[in-house]
């Protein structure tokens, strides 16, 4: 398997701290990491996926972000299963990306621009969740510790309140399924009831000739 030279910097405690995906985020059969920037080692921001099935690294391409004249970091999540990307230029404002054919850099197409929301200071994180069945308001987790329902048409947010919540927390979309989950020793253990069958049918059939 070829690994690129940059994968090593994923696991440095630094990233770890900073970034906050360090686990990934799954699009597809794809898990999806950010590398940020290293001037002084000339490392640009790169979405590096792994593929579970291709069992290889590569690099996503990235949409053109606007020139604010303000440095940005880099995010991913995912949004009704497309990869996004949140561009966060000084903590002060962040555009959110969503990439509609996945793999295609021409397909990344901005939602819109958080620029400031009542009762937070400064993004030091923002990530969005899902929509409202609406479509206009889009749940955002904040600075690990505040949700909101923004209005994309309006530009206005209000505060989602959780009772007795704790002061932070992270956020994880769940996805109810009927399809159960195979426990492996209660698989293995059908396995031998039928294997036992088996014999037992066989023995039966040898006694009666």
């Amino acid at each position: 398997m070829d690994v690129p030279f940059y994968i090593r910097f994923l696991h440095k405690p630094l990233h770890q701290v900073l970034h906050r995906r360090g686990y990934g985020v799954l699009v597809g059969s794809a898990l999806h990491w950010v590398l940020p920037q290293r001037a002084l080692l000339g490392l640009k921001n790169y979405i590096v996926s792994f593929d579970f099935v291709a069992e290889k690294f590569d690099e996503v391409p990235q949409p053109e972000y606007e020139n604010k004249d303000l440095s940005y970091q880099v995010d991913v999540g995912v949004l009704e299963g497309n990869l996004c990307v949140m561009c966060n230029y000084e903590h002060v404002c962040v555009d959110l990306w969503v990439m509609k054919e996945y793999g295609v850099k021409e397909s990344w197409s901005r939602l819109f621009s958080v620029q400031k929301i009542r009762n937070t200071t400064a993004f030091g994180f923002l990530r969005p969740l899902i929509y409202a069945k609406d479509g206009n308001e889009l749940l955002l987790e904040v600075n690990d510790e505040k949700l909101f329902w923004y209005d994309s048409k309006t530009g206005k947010a209000r505060s989602v309140r959780i009772l007795d919540g704790p002061r932070s927390f992270g956020a994880v979309m769940y996805v109810g399924s009927l399809i159960p989950v195979e426990d492996p020793d209660e698989v293995e253990r059908q396995r031998r009831l039928r294997e036992d069958a088996e014999r037992e049918k066989l023995r039966s059939e040898n006694n009666n000739w």
